[in-house]
């Protein structure tokens, strides 16, 4: 075999680069025209920073195909889906905030080994929780959502773990994957809450 590449070689190594960086770049549009969702919220919630307690809602993303590209799929395919799943998770939070009728208020998602959570904080967590879960129910947020507050071990607020109060109330949680953990897998059958743990501090 030659040392050189053939035209057909250097033809395909050329059209692969290109197919690369043209997924690259329609990926990065894809996610540049999703609506922002600082423009969705329609009622801001009154509260104070300082004292407010932080909710986390919470779905796995192991269903979602643009995080787990499939091995020997175009990069363009690969960089479509993911910006699919990227607006379709943000979608999530969008609606979260858009219905938030002050009980609550946004303050941004993270994406952790195979979790997206979305983080609110609200003065009345009791009320912001059951807000979360009457959406929840109506079909408005997609199955398999669990939802934890914060409990505050001082009252400076400066050191906190998660309690779990939806689906169920207790148990383990994470802001990262854990299997163990209970999920809601429909709104139509998902359980009634309980009393949700008041703040501290």
């Amino acid at each position: 075999m030659s040392a050189a590449m053939g035209p057909s070689v250097m033809l395909k190594w050329t059209l692969v680069s290109i197919g690369s960086v043209v997924g690259l770049l329609l990926g990065f549009a894809a996610y540049l025209i999703l609506p922002p969702l600082s423009f969705l919220s329609s009622t801001e919630a009154k509260s104070d920073p300082d004292h407010d307690t932080q909710i986390v809602v919470q779905w796995m993303i192991d269903d979602e195909p643009g995080f787990k590209p499939g091995s020997g799929t175009s990069s363009i395919v690969n960089a479509v889906r993911f910006a699919l799943s990227l607006k379709r998770l943000e979608d999530l939070e969008g609606t979260l905030l858009s219905e938030a009728h002050g009980a609550y208020r946004d303050t941004g998602n993270d994406i952790s080994a195979g979790t997206f959570n979305v983080y609110l904080y609200a003065a009345e967590p009791d009320r912001a929780v059951n807000r979360v879960i009457a959406l929840y129910r109506a079909g408005e947020l997609r199955p398999g959502m669990r939802i934890a507050i914060a409990h505050y071990k001082n009252a400076l607020r400066t050191d906190w773990d998660y309690q779990l109060v939806y689906p169920v109330k207790g148990g383990a949680f994470d802001l990262m994957r854990h299997p163990t953990t209970p999920l809601a897998k429909d709104p139509r059958t998902a359980p009634s809450t309980s009393s949700v743990p008041q703040k501290t501090g």
